[in-house]
């Protein structure tokens, strides 16, 4: 079975929801979309309240990824 390696980025805020904080990189199935690397670190369930960057520019969790990509993960930040 085919793998991707990508680079993970995860704000402090993030890093509070899951139980352990992942690698750096993370290696992921060929084919793999962001929404597969949330289920696979523990964000999932926290997914509508994220914005999701891959190499720099806002997707959605459908997008695909690839080797060598770029994945920042954000919380949405709310205020006036």
């Amino acid at each position: 079975m085919d793998s991707i390696t990508v680079r993970l980025t995860l704000n402090p805020v993030v890093l509070r929801m899951i139980p352990a904080a992942p690698p750096g990189s993370l290696t992921l199935q060929a084919g793999s979309t962001v929404r597969d690397l949330l289920a696979g670190i523990g964000l999932g369930s926290h997914s509508s309240r994220l914005l999701l960057s891959v190499n720099d520019r806002l997707v959605s969790q459908l997008t695909p990824l690839a080797e060598g990509d770029r994945v920042a993960i954000l919380p949405v930040l709310g205020g006036g």
